[in-house]
């Protein structure tokens, strides 16, 4: 069987079934947008994402500053969607030769300006040489106070469904991105869709205001698009 038959949903079954085991310091393991682990009152929440060139983003709309910023970002959001704190983070990216320093220094320039922003640590990470495309990895560890942090699994039956944001505005971006050649764009809708979907702003306020505030039964993190994260959401919670 191929990955493509298996499906993302049914890979991370799998692997769940192999690993989940139960350990005293871990609260969640695999199955939420990031680990939760036991640590002197409060928790730890580690969670890591990956970016492929030409499968989340292309270099032919994406400058090295840009995609710099977005890497933080999608790994800011898995925290933000536990009701959590971003504090750390390591990143790892793999290059073809043929990169230019320019493009690195700008890379490292976008990740500073997004982790300044939330006052995030860069830590350590990795870097490796890559056959022809670019692939970027950010792992962030934050913390929570353990009654604070938000679980995909507490939805119920009759909650109601939030969202932050405005659902679509990426994908609109993507289409309009592949879409305009060299014409230029001056709509002003258009413009902040386009910019939703090269550079997505974390929801790390709301997601700790949510927490805090105790607003909400169960939180997502909706990057692969509503209906695909929000059955993940339902599975958890063994709801319709």
């Amino acid at each position: 069987m191929q990955i493509k038959e298996l499906g993302e949903l049914n890979l991370i079954k799998k692997l769940m079934s192999q690993f989940n085991a139960p350990a005293s310091d871990v609260i969640k393991g695999i199955g939420d947008d990031a680990a939760v682990i036991k640590l002197d009152g409060k928790c730890l929440l580690v969670t890591t994402d990956m970016l492929v060139e030409d499968v989340h983003f292309s270099l032919s709309y994406t400058s090295a500053y840009v995609l710099g910023k977005k890497a933080v970002s999608v790994s800011l959001s898995d925290i933000a969607a536990m009701g959590g704190i971003p504090r750390f983070i390591l990143t790892s990216i793999a290059l073809p030769k043929h990169t230019s320093t320019d493009f690195i220094d700008l890379f490292y320039k976008g990740v500073k300006e997004r982790i300044d922003e939330f006052d995030v640590a860069l830590i350590g990470g990795n870097t490796s040489s890559s056959p022809d495309k670019i692939v970027v990895e950010a792992v962030v560890i934050g913390e929570a106070l353990n009654e604070d942090v938000v679980f995909r699994s507490g939805a119920r039956a009759g909650d109601i469904i939030y969202a932050t944001g405005f659902l679509g505005d990426s994908a609109l971006g993507l289409n309009i991105w592949e879409g305009i050649k060299d014409k230029p764009v001056t709509d002003p809708f258009m413009r902040d869709a386009m910019l939703e979907h090269i550079d997505p702003a974390p929801r790390v306020k709301e997601g700790k205001l949510i927490a805090e505030k105790k607003l909400a039964t169960s939180m997502i993190d909706i990057s692969d698009g509503l209906m695909l994260d929000l059955r993940h959401l339902a599975e958890e919670s063994n709801v319709g």
